[in-house]
């Protein structure tokens, strides 16, 4: 696994070398925990965006997190201005060994305000196993240029408000999900922190 993680990284660094000759090249690389089990919730993920053509980008994603890990690639359609959706394909590895993966992406973004979607889900969600779908779903506004606040949903976290503060290429930010996504559960101290960088 670490052989393929560490592949798809050079791969991302290589396309991030690419993004300072052409401006359709993005690149982020985040690190994200929860605040209540932060070593065993600690995440590192990446990814590359590269625009084709006005309707088309690849998207290139990938998470390590202790013993699991996954990579997964595909194209992003943009049919209007406000709309992008996504599907991509690719592998996990856990404890159980390596699998597939699907990923889908849905974009809606209209001036300061923006809904963003994915779901993953592994081959076993597909013959009915819920417990291989994640997915999160956020949707924010941009009060400020350096300020954005919004609500998230991630399976298995939690529902919760959201903040981001911007500098530079830089993204701080924090949720607090203490309800449970579903089922009438709290756990009050549940909060979700990142630092992402795009490039």
């Amino acid at each position: 696994m670490k052989k393929v993680i560490l592949l798809i990284c050079s791969f991302v660094l290589l396309l991030t070398c690419s993004s300072v000759a052409t401006a359709q090249t993005n690149t982020f690389f985040e690190t994200q925990t929860m605040a209540t089990e932060v070593y065993d919730n600690w995440v590192v993920d990446g990814g590359v965006f590269h625009r084709f053509s006005d309707n088309w980008k690849i998207r290139t994603f990938f998470l390590m997190k202790n013993s699991w890990g996954q990579a997964h690639l595909g194209p992003i359609w943009q049919p209007l201005d406000w709309l992008q959706v996504g599907v991509s394909v690719g592998v996990r590895k856990g404890i159980d060994g390596w699998d597939f993966q699907t990923s889908y992406l849905l974009v809606l973004s209209k001036k300061k305000f923006s809904f963003v979607g994915m779901v993953e889900a592994g081959r076993l969600a597909y013959a009915g196993d819920h417990d291989q779908v994640w997915y999160d779903l956020t949707v924010r506004w941009k009060a400020m240029k350096w300020l954005t606040i919004g609500l998230k949903d991630r399976r298995p976290a939690g529902v919760g408000p959201l903040v981001e503060f911007h500098f530079w290429k830089l993204t701080a930010w924090a949720a607090w999900v203490p309800m449970d996504s579903e089922a009438p559960e709290f756990d009050w101290p549940r909060t979700l922190l990142g630092l992402k960088i795009c490039l």
